[in-house]
């Protein structure tokens, strides 16, 4: 008996002593500030004027640890935000076919409408500015709500208010419908030889299927012109695939990690036998950004437009449970060659800015394939 009270003793000395070392780094040293913490949820659950669950506490608080990165491109990502990415990333969702632009603060620029959609037959036009959605004054909430009010049961409507350019106030229904954003659009355009125009709105999980599907159809062209303008990004894996039928064989863009190590994506190319033109602008952005680095790193085509947006960083979508996830910045990406583009763009090879109505980078981009055609066999 005496044998085992003595080993109790000794078992509690000895909890005593771990507890009073975890006890002392919580509370003198800075490590996550345990007790700091602690106190604060009681504070806040007991104290509060206004109640808040403990739920609300811990997504406000992962919030918190996400935003001490002051990165703007990690994010704790919320049930619904988190229900959002993953619409994006499979192009389909419910609402009305604009896609803003709210880089201004207290402006909701429509930044292009997509073909078909609900908001093209009621004339929504690219440029328009929203100043009310639903009778809310878009100056007073923020560009996720206003995106949040676009959408909403399928056949449910949203009330738009709309300025263009200096004429008066406009006001649009619009009824929802199911969105499915088309990752890859294009057609023929004559030079007068046949070139193709390849649109890619956004790279998702569906990019590389619809480029495939596209790319065997066509017909004998003399060129092709990839349209990477407004393009935010997305997939990187995606980008990577893309770059099979516009890269030759070799990298596409080095990953560098935290702790230096590098991870290269190649392609097995050599898809393009004829001439070609990536038109870009400052809405060029991220994975767009990766294969237009790549293109112009290998000599593949030219590059006209204006500079890009300037990107240059990876982000890692974690799944944390509950519906709710974290993306999170994990890599800085370099160009074939390199180059760092974070923060400064690609620089176009020819430099060519959009006046008006008229697609004068377009126009340019033509006129540079009808001077190359002759020097190309198809392929």
């Amino acid at each position: 008996m005496r044998k085992a009270s003595k080993v109790l003793i000794i078992s509690l000395v000895v909890f005593s002593l771990a507890f009073n070392s975890i006890l002392a780094v919580v509370l003198y040293t800075d490590y996550l500030h345990l007790g700091q913490m602690l106190k604060l949820v009681l504070l806040v659950k007991g104290k509060a004027l206004k109640p808040v669950t403990i739920g609300s506490m811990l997504d406000g608080a992962a919030g918190g640890m996400v935003q001490a990165l002051q990165d703007p491109y990690s994010e704790y990502l919320t049930t619904e935000n988190f229900g959002r990415l993953q619409e994006q990333m499979e192009g389909i969702f419910g609402g009305v076919g604009l896609i803003l632009d709210a880089s201004k603060a207290e402006e909701l620029k429509v930044q292009g409408v997509l073909s078909g959609s609900p908001a093209e037959r009621a004339g929504v036009q690219k440029g328009d500015l929203i100043v009310a959605i639903n009778g809310k004054a878009v100056a007073d909430i923020t560009a996720m709500e206003a995106a949040d009010l676009m959408k909403g049961p399928v056949g449910s409507e949203v009330s738009l208010s709309v300025l263009r350019g200096k004429g008066a106030r406009r006001e649009f229904k619009l009824k929802r419908e199911l969105i499915n954003i088309k990752s890859v659009e294009g057609k023929i355009l004559r030079i007068p030889e046949p070139v193709a125009y390849i649109k890619i709105n956004a790279f998702s999980d569906h990019t590389a299927a619809e480029l495939s599907e596209y790319w065997n159809g066509l017909p004998e062209v003399k060129g092709v012109v990839l349209d990477l303008r407004d393009d935010p990004g997305g997939s990187l894996e995606a980008a990577v695939e893309a770059g099979n039928y516009f890269l030759p064989r070799g990298p596409v863009v080095h990953l560098v990690y935290r702790d230096g190590k590098r991870e290269t994506y190649e392609v097995r190319g050599g898809k393009l036998k004829v001439p070609l033109m990536v038109l870009v602008n400052k809405g060029t952005a991220s994975a767009a950004e990766i294969l237009a680095a790549a293109v112009q790193d290998t000599a593949s085509g030219l590059i006209i437009g204006t500079r890009t947006y300037g990107k240059g960083v990876v982000q890692t979508i974690y799944d944390l449970g509950g519906n709710t996830g974290l993306k999170l910045t994990t890599a800085k990406y370099l160009s074939p060659l390199g180059k760092d583009i974070n923060q400064v763009g690609i620089r176009p090879d020819v430099a060519v800015e959009k006046h008006g109505d008229t697609d004068n980078v377009l126009a340019e981009a033509l006129k540079l394939l009808a001077e190359r055609v002759n020097s190309f066999s198809f392929r």
